[in-house]
């Protein structure tokens, strides 16, 4: 499977490259050139199959033959094997026809922890297959940079420096962050908001001329290719779990960058029968007022009480406005 920027110039990839890679180098973002798309007997096919193997035929054919299959499953079935709860991402039901999906059963208790185990992990593995050193960076609105430490903390081929807003992360989250000793694992707090420490993330993506020689950026955020691939599979999991694909099912998503909901729109590309996908927002409603006006302009951002969704500009909407 290749991987095309999009903003169409820069060079295709293969997934190993994109995991490597993060923001294409003409400022766009990575997306799969062709989406697997799945029948309804083959959706079906998968109800039985537990979190990690189901995650292992989700992944597999955005991986395609960079990773041979049996380290593949290796690599899927460690990344939640430090999950609490045996189900990985049990559903509870609330009410007649309501569940709620929970993303908090991984070692940092946020959702990231889903996408971030796995995606240390593969870092792991190309690096050490390729005697690689990396520099991961990544900016934070609170969740992202503790999932991205517990990660990759046992990864000796990086160093990891996480951005973050001084004061505007939970003091839960600013601790997770900060008391992971490793001569690796570099916090860096910036007076001012999530944009300002993304902007600096991409600005250091453009021009990679301070990193010494032989080095290179690599992303965490969910600019990297492998975050949202990660994420697909807990709506097809969640879906089959309801009922899909003989039942149609809808789901209402917290979003502040994009990420997470966009990878229940990949699930739908795909295959699984979702009905809606409800963007579920706060004051910072850049993509409610998109969606509902036409209007994607920034405002100033308010500081709220869900600071992970406190984000001004949704990094990942440039994909879904690439596919339409």
């Amino acid at each position: 499977m290749k991987y095309i920027s999009t903003r169409g110039k820069a060079p295709a990839l293969n997934f190993e490259d994109v995991l490597l890679t993060g923001l294409a180098p003409d400022g766009g973002l990575y997306v799969p050139e062709k989406l697997p798309t799945y029948s309804a007997e083959q959706i079906a096919a998968w109800s039985k199959l537990s979190y990690a193997e189901l995650a292992f035929e989700i992944v597999k054919p955005f991986v395609d033959d960079c990773i041979p299959q049996e380290d593949l499953r290796a690599i899927v079935n460690d990344s939640y094997s430090d999950f609490r709860h045996g189900a990985i991402a049990p559903l509870v039901q609330i009410d007649q026809n309501e569940w709620v999906l929970e993303l908090f059963q991984g070692p940092t208790l946020a959702f990231k922890d889903f996408a971030l185990q796995m995606l240390g992990r593969l870092l792991d593995y190309v690096l050490e297959r390729k005697n690689q050193k990396v520099v991961v960076m990544g900016a934070t609105s609170g969740d992202t940079g503790s999932a991205a430490i517990q990660g990759c903390k046992r990864c000796k081929n990086l160093d990891i420096f996480i951005l973050h807003p001084y004061q505007r992360v939970s003091e839960v989250q600013r601790r997770q962050m900060t008391t992971v000793a490793g001569d690796n694992i570099h916090n860096i707090a910036l007076k001012g908001h999530f944009d300002h420490c993304q902007a600096m993330v991409k600005a250091s993506f453009a021009d990679q001329s301070f990193l010494p020689e032989g080095r290179q950026l690599v992303a965490v955020n969910s600019i990297n290719w492998a975050r949202i691939m990660a994420q697909i599979v807990y709506y097809f999991y969640a879906g089959l779990a309801l009922g899909a694909p003989g039942r149609k099912v809808s789901f209402s998503v917290p979003t502040g960058n994009f990420g997470d909901i966009y990878a229940g729109y990949l699930a739908k590309q795909m295959g699984l029968p979702i009905d809606q996908l409800v963007i579920a927002t706060n004051c910072n409603d850049i993509l409610h007022r998109f969606v509902s006006n036409n209007r994607f302009e920034k405002q100033e951002l308010q500081h709220t009480l869900s600071p992970s969704m406190d984000i001004v500009i949704s990094s990942n909407f440039e994909r879904m406005l690439f596919d339409g």
